[in-house]
This record gives structure tokens, sequence and C-alpha cells, in this order.
């Protein structure tokens, strides 16, 4: 009896490990390697003014004149990056006075003002991949040291990864 269901076992085996085998026996596997290939890209777009130019109109001289949110940017970069600013001095259009850019001063949130120059200074640096905003306000003071003109300066923002 004990030869027998030995016997059996060992055909039961057999059968299992034959039809195991032969679903096997056919098949073939392939993988194939994905690629792909990430270039830099470091933007700044200009968000807001449209325009392109921040008017303070006629200003009062007795006190610091402010526009929230004057500007606004957004970078987008997959690199870590460095964003700066600096401003041109404010010439007049007819008498060519020139009123340094310091006079001229911005931050973002409620952070402190800081007065710009005519040399870059970094608002932030290795900032993290991804997209980021930002508002600037921005406070000018002319007061009674000026003749009357129509003053323009220039403020560049400079974006580098």
């Amino acid at each position: 009896m004990l030869k027998k269901l030995f016997t059996i076992a060992v055909a039961v085996v057999a059968v299992l490990t034959l039809v195991l085998s032969s679903t096997t026996l056919g098949m073939d596997t392939k993988s194939v390697s994905v690629t792909a290939t990430s270039s830099s890209k470091v933007i700044l777009e200009l968000v807001a003014p449209a325009s392109g130019t921040v008017s303070f109109g006629n200003v009062n001289l007795d006190t610091a004149n402010e526009t929230i949110s004057a500007v606004s940017i957004r970078v987008k970069s997959n690199e870590l990056w460095t964003l700066k600013v600096k401003a041109t001095n404010f010439t007049g259009a007819t008498t060519g006075t020139t009123i340094p850019a310091s006079n001229l001063e911005w931050r973002t949130g409620a952070n402190p003002y800081v007065a710009l120059s005519n040399l870059d200074y970094t608002i932030t640096s290795n900032h993290s991949r991804g997209v980021t905003n930002y508002a600037f306000d921005y406070r000018l003071n002319i007061g009674y040291d000026y003749p009357p003109d129509n003053y323009t300066s220039t403020v560049t923002y400079t974006l580098t990864p």
C-alpha cells in the first residue's frame, strides 16, 4: 500500500512538473530601457505690470510714495537659481537732473524696504527648483531737493542658474 501511494505521489509530481514546465517553455521575455533628457530651463517672466512701466504719477514731495505690488514676476527653473535686482539713476527728461537710484526702494511682503542701487543686489540665491512668484512693492522719495521734471529709471531683474 505504501509503495502504491509513493508511486501515485511521484506520478502527480511528474505531471505537475510537466504541466508547469510546458507553460514556461514557449515563453520569452524582453526588456526595454526608457530614457529622457531634461535640458536646463531657467525662465523669468514679468507678470505685471503688463505695460512694463510703473508710474507713480505726480508724486507727493512731503512723504515717500508707495505702490503695493508694483511689479510681479514669476521664476520657473529646474535648477537652483539666483535672482538679483539693480536700477539706474533717475534722469529728468527736460533738465537732465539725476536722482540716485537709492531714492527708490523695494520689498516683498512685510519685509523691510531695501534701497535700490546701480549694483546688483541679491534677492535670493541657490533657490530651490520649481515655480516661484514674487510681488514687489516700490517706495519712492523725491523730496524738495530736485527740480520739477519727468524722471525715469530702469529697474533690472537678473535670473541666473
